[in-house]
């Protein structure tokens, strides 16, 4: 009987998902097994290429993959405070 695996990080639970082992993610993402062991282990930051090269695999934006789980905002200004609506 095989023990569940505990997905921690975005990418390991994308890739379980999938269904895909770590040699299958790398060779979507023309990476090393080794590079994707570490970063869903956190011992490894990706660089930009290789952020951009999962969330291409993994069809979604580099921040939904590594970003704090957040939504992306629609683009407009944000204000600090409510502007005034009279001209100055």
């Amino acid at each position: 009987m095989r023990a569940s695996i505990i997905a921690d990080h975005p990418v390991q639970k994308r890739r379980l998902a999938n269904q895909w082992s770590q040699a299958e993610l790398a060779e979507r993402a023309n990476i090393s097994r080794a590079a994707v062991s570490a970063i869903e282990g956190q011992r490894l930051s990706p660089s930009v290429a290789t952020a951009l090269a999962l969330a291409a695999v993994f069809e979604c934006s580099v921040e939904e993959l590594f970003g704090r789980g957040e939504k992306a905002k629609p683009h407009g200004p944000e204000w600090a405070w409510t502007p005034r609506i009279e001209p100055c």
